[in-house]
């Protein structure tokens, strides 16, 4: 078995393609997507990404989550001062 096989979950492909664009309800991760939304949510959350699913409108995408005061896990205090 390798490492693919070991670690690959039946929505591991809809999160690529997630973190590359916004995926809509034609593609055949869409199905996928709605299934394992929790899921996705539990894997991408863990590095401060937030899934957003507009079944109306079709689509769905991630974006970085947001604390209390607006500020995302991209601010340097975050991520430690490497620019200094």
């Amino acid at each position: 078995m390798t490492n693919l096989e070991k670690y690959e979950q039946a929505y591991s492909r809809a999160i690529i393609r997630l973190l590359k664009s916004p995926i809509e309800r034609t593609s055949p991760l869409w199905e996928n997507i709605i299934q394992y939304q929790a899921e996705i949510q539990d894997y991408i959350g863990i590095i401060g990404l937030e899934l957003i699913i507009k079944k109306d409108e079709g689509f769905a995408f991630v974006k970085q989550m947001e604390d209390s005061e607006g500020d995302t896990l991209n601010r340097p205090e975050y991520i430690g001062d490497s620019l200094s």
